[in-house]
């Protein structure tokens, strides 16, 4: 008999109950290959985020999902501040720039956000 694996749950992952809250209420900003939403969060010491790739992108769930393990990977190497609950939604031009330049556009609207907070 197989073995089923249990979801393995990051701390760092927003919990799909708080996506809405932020849709609603969260703060806007847009780089060149990514667009960020955020509320800030006073009673907790971590951030947590939620990587969003839209069907728009491309309707073939396989490369979504590719696409979505990349933006997590760029978004566990960038640099969150550690009191804000995050959106990562992925535009159409990072499907084709390299982890590095996303990396630092998501990078950029990270060191902006005390601007706007």
């Amino acid at each position: 008999m197989l073995s089923t694996l249990s979801h393995i749950t990051t701390p760092s992952r927003l919990p799909a109950n708080c996506i809405p809250q932020i849709m609603k209420m969260g703060r806007y900003q847009t780089g060149r290959y990514l667009s960020i939403k955020w509320l800030p969060q006073t009673e907790r010491k971590a951030s947590r985020w939620q990587v969003i790739v839209p069907s728009k992108i491309t309707n073939n769930m396989v490369e979504r999902n590719r696409f979505k393990r990349r933006l997590r990977a760029i978004t566990q190497a960038a640099d969150i501040p550690s009191t804000i609950d995050c959106l990562v939604i992925a535009k159409k031009e990072s499907t084709t720039h390299s982890f590095e330049a996303v990396l630092q556009d998501l990078n950029n609207l990270l060191k902006n956000l005390h601007r706007y907070g």
